[in-house]
């Protein structure tokens, strides 16, 4: 198994192998990786929501990386 890399390195050992008419395929690939990242360093947690009747729900690292990345 390989040595682990963020997607920032792993983007820049990319750009250095390609043709620039590829760097966009680069760029989107280094986005997915870092939603991912951030996603599962997030986790799943509970949290309380609604004023009235307060209850737990899931939120999700998808959800957190959606609401405060897109």
């Amino acid at each position: 198994m390989g040595k682990k890399q963020t997607a920032v390195q792993w983007l820049e050992q990319e750009i250095k192998k390609l043709p620039m008419v590829n760097v966009i395929d680069v760029f989107t690939k280094a986005k997915e990786m870092e939603k991912e990242q951030i996603a599962k360093a997030h986790g799943d947690k509970k949290r309380v929501t609604g004023t009235v009747g307060n209850y737990l729900e899931t939120y999700s690292g998808e959800q957190y990386y959606n609401d405060n990345y897109k």
